[in-house]
């Protein structure tokens, strides 16, 4: 048991200029780096955190055009890490723990 240790941490600027659907990749392919490099199964981790600049709208998921971030209005962050998760959790099944 870890008792809330981290695992891994990567942290990497995003390219805002490319947009938010690269950014969001970026960050889904981020956050796989950071499960695979845990060194555990997805199903066997407390929690994955993700720092996003605001303003964000919590009850949705959105992050809300931040000043620093141009053209990222309404970009649903929470939905597509949840989907990269998923994604995640099935490959790490049907891999045999290999992902």
């Amino acid at each position: 048991q870890d008792d809330g240790a981290i695992l891994a941490r990567i942290s990497r600027p995003t390219p805002i200029e490319d947009g938010p659907e690269a950014g969001l990749e970026r960050i889904a392919a981020m956050v796989q780096e950071a499960i695979n490099g845990a060194g555990r199964p997805l199903a066997a981790l407390a929690g994955i955190g993700v720092g996003c600049t605001g303003p964000l709208d919590i009850e949705r998921g959105l992050i809300m055009e931040p000043w620093t971030m141009p053209g990222w209005n309404e970009v649903p962050i929470v939905e597509a890490l949840a989907d990269g998760a998923a994604r995640a959790a099935s490959c790490w099944r049907f891999s045999g723990g290999r992902a």
